[in-house]
């Protein structure tokens, strides 16, 4: 979860994905919804081993790719329960 320097208006759809890497580095991608009146500093933790250097952090922009999350989400179908009529995520 992230946090802001200053007070926001509102904060909604946060969606994260995280995946370690082939090389034992990792991958978080992280979407939200955010309504500001002001300019704000967004603040993310990221878990890396200590004395990890500063430049070893990359960020990727996916702006280009709007519907990752979408498309992330079709790898995992939606099932309905005939008994309760609930929907559940695969294997939740």
């Amino acid at each position: 979860m992230c946090c802001f320097s200053r007070s926001v208006r509102h904060v909604s759809g946060t969606q994260i994905f995280a995946r370690g890497g082939s090389d034992g580095g990792q991958f978080l991608v992280y979407k939200m919804t955010v309504a500001l009146t002001d300019d704000v500093a967004m603040v993310l933790p990221l878990p890396v081993p200590v004395g990890t250097p500063e430049a070893a952090v990359r960020f990727i922009d996916l702006s280009g790719y709007p519907d990752f999350f979408v498309d992330l989400d079709s790898a995992f179908p939606s099932y309905i329960l005939p008994s309760k009529g609930r929907s559940l995520r695969g294997g939740d």
